[in-house]
């Protein structure tokens, strides 16, 4: 292969173009020499051609190298001996400062990272914590911008201090080629080789990307979960019934209506409020723990029976005993407490009779007391015997021309129900029965129990309240005598009890009923006595249940509504700020490790005596034969060189145009030919 002729060349000791910076003064920042002018390089500038214009064809394609061969100026340097770099020197102090600026970031997530932590529990929607969630949707690209900044400076630092005494080039390769996260860890298979530098490396550059999510993910808003105990007060069942202590005072008729209000209104509520956990008003309804105990149901090693809410659950009474709670109920919370109470229980015997009209007629007349003068007969029966037999009641109603008998055994049932409320909406989850003596299971209300099990009210509470009970849905009107009786809604629930009001009409024949008697014992038995509870609780507290639980009737009677306290848990459903203890740690660590490599960058640079050569393209010039720049002094910093020799071109070139086999190396225009003007198939040592 031929080689090119560059014969026509003729070249003379390197010329540089002319220079931008100020021929009178170079600034430079020496040991102590700070801010010092010198005078150590001349400029002296000639137009005297160096090449025949007419043979420079291989810079024909570049006007500017055209012009920088023609026109040269040559620098001539006396450099004067300065000392190393002194830590105690102004320069070294301001590098200082400035390295120090750097880590700035870190110390900022450090404290982003403190106050959420402090933050934890507030109310999500208090302003620092809105301010929290706002920062922290910029962490993921703040964090690795900040960390490469404060990191990268960290292996130059070391590689510049470990070059003053000594490293070998493959780490001091590895560590220049490490100053990016994708380099740190193309490096390796860029070199082809390894050694123990390559993991820290790539671990400490993993950090990066785990400090932006964790600043995002430390901050999360959850419910509070705090605990505090709570006071609940809820109506005693077994209280006195005010009917029978104070019939004569004018406050007893007017509570009436408020009782017959209260009971129509758990009757005639819809089926949704009818089979809830809790009536219209907000109370809490006991279920029957008899249909548990009866199927042999499990029970857990406390006797506890569970209550499914979505189940088929038969509740003791239409309307809830009332609570409440001195502290009151917060709409985001949640509430636990075990009530003790108790309930009426009947089991009746069913049967039917045939009475014309004539004969049903007789028969009320006999019984002028407890009938609603229509087709409701109820006998309250005699006290519970001392032979331990409860007392039997009497239901007869009559749907023409059957007659329907009912035989009921009233007993009392204890138990007591583990309540759950979410807000002001409550549910039953476990029920499981109290033990009572014997004789306060076979006495009820009816005979004037009371909260000590024993018979401490008046003896003649069931005359007054089957007196209220038997009309509390029939008009004043219909004890007067009417062309044809019809049944009321105490009758109708046990046929339709989601709407007992609701009779057919007929023109002919008038209002139609369904007869009672067909009825199992067993329904009959649950509806009677979700009847008689219903009653009793509208009897003894009518406004309580049915308005704000704290109010009561008047000072009269307060006292005969006697209340039961509990304590039970309030837990905190307000949504607050939950720091992430892992990510919040993690963030921690990542700006530690952000932090420290910055401090160890700005102590290894003031440790460091040379000047600042690495990682700068002016390095290439450094005592460079093939690029004659001016040496002023080996304490030149690589900025310093860039600055002085900022309009000079470089090229990397062949600096052995002539020869068969050129030599490529990095150098000053015109002292070398640039590669891209070579031709393709010149060979290269």
């Amino acid at each position: 292969m031929e080689s090119e002729d560059y014969s026509f060349l003729s070249f003379r000791p390197l010329e540089l173009p002319p220079l931008t910076f100020g021929q009178n003064a170079i600034e430079r920042d020496l040991g102590d020499n700070d801010n010092e002018t010198d005078d150590r390089c001349s400029l002296n500038t000639s137009s005297e051609t160096l090449v025949d214009s007419d043979q420079l064809s291989i810079y024909e394609q570049d006007d500017n190298l055209k012009s920088q061969a023609l026109s040269t100026t040559s620098i001539e340097c006396h450099p004067d001996p300065t000392p190393a770099r002194r830590p105690k020197s102004w320069p070294t102090f301001r590098r200082l400062v400035m390295d120090l600026k750097i880590t700035t970031p870190a110390v900022r997530f450090l404290a982003y990272a403190s106050c959420v932590l402090n933050a934890g529990g507030i109310e999500a929607e208090a302003r620092v914590v809105q301010n929290l969630r706002s920062a922290s949707a910029y962490g993921p690209t703040i964090f690795p911008i900040a960390f490469a900044a404060v990191f990268a400076n960290a292996p130059k630092a070391i590689a510049s201090w470990r070059l003053e005494r000594g490293i070998t080039v493959l780490s001091l390769e590895l560590l220049l080629s490490s100053r990016t996260v994708f380099s740190a860890f193309s490096a390796p298979f860029s070199i082809r080789t390894f050694n123990w530098l390559m993991p820290v490396l790539m671990i400490l550059w993993a950090v990066s990307p785990l400090g932006g999510q964790a600043a995002l993910r430390a901050v999360s808003i959850g419910p509070s979960g705090s605990t505090k105990p709570w006071n609940v007060q809820y109506l005693e069942f077994r209280s006195q019934l005010p009917l029978s202590v104070h019939r004569y005072n004018p406050l007893v008729e007017r509570a009436l209506p408020a009782v017959f209000g209260a009971f129509s209104t758990a009757l005639s509520s819809p089926p949704e409020i009818k089979h809830s956990s809790q009536d219209a008003f907000g109370n809490i309804k006991i279920p029957f723990i008899e249909p548990y105990i009866e199927s042999g149901a499990d029970q857990d090693q406390d006797g506890w029976f569970k209550v499914d809410p979505e189940g088929n659950i038969t509740y003791s009474a239409l309307s809830g005993l009332p609570f409440a709670s001195f502290n009151g109920m917060a709409e985001r919370a949640n509430y636990s407490f075990a009530l003790e109470t108790s309930y009426l229980y009947t089991n009746c015997s069913v049967n039917a009779t045939v009475l014309l009209d004539k004969e049903w007629e007789s028969y009320l007349k006999k019984h002028p007391e407890w009938n609603n003068h229509q087709t409701l007969i109820i006998q309250p029966g005699s006290k519970p015997a001392s032979n331990g037999k409860p007392r039997e009641i009497v239901f007869t109603s009559w749907t023409e021309p059957a007659v329907a008998n009912a035989t009921c055994r009233v007993t009392t049932s204890y138990v007591e129900v583990d309540v759950r409320c979410r807000g002001f909406t409550c549910i039953t989850l476990r029920i499981r029965p109290v033990q009572k003596p014997k004789n306060a299971t076979i006495a009820t209300v009816l005979d004037g129990m009371g909260p000590s099990d024993t018979l401490e009210f008046s003896d003649d509470q069931d005359h007054y309240f089957f007196g209220s009970f038997i009309n509390a849905t029939t008009l004043p009107s219909n004890a007067l005598w009417t062309p044809r009786r019809y049944a009321g809604p105490i009758e109708y629930y046990f046929i339709n009890p989601d709407s007992p009001f609701a009779a057919t009409y007929n023109r002919k024949q008038g209002w139609q009923y369904d007869e009672i008697w067909p009825i199992e014992d067993a329904s009959f038995s649950n509806s009677f006595s979700q009847l008689l509870n219903t009653f009793w609780v509208a009897s003894v507290a009518p406004f309580t249940i049915t308005g704000d639980s704290r109010s009561r009737m008047s000072a009269a009677l307060e006292d005969r509504f006697p209340d039961q306290y509990v304590t039970g848990l309030e837990i905190s459903d307000q949504l607050v700020l939950q720091p992430k203890i892992g990510w919040v740690f993690t963030l921690i660590v990542a700006s530690q490790i952000m932090l420290l490599a910055g401090l160890f960058a700005a102590v290894m640079g003031v440790l460091r005596r040379g000047p600042d050569i690495l990682d700068r393209a002016s390095l290439l010039l450094r005592d460079n034969p093939n690029a004659s720049v001016g040496h002023v002094g080996s304490m030149e910093d690589g900025f310093d060189v860039a600055t002085r020799m900022k309009g000079a071109y470089i090229c990397l070139g062949d600096v052995k145009p002539e020869d068969e086999v050129g030599h490529l190396t990095v150098g000053a225009l015109p002292e070398l030919v640039p590669l891209n003007k070579q031709g393709r198939e010149r060979l290269y040592d």
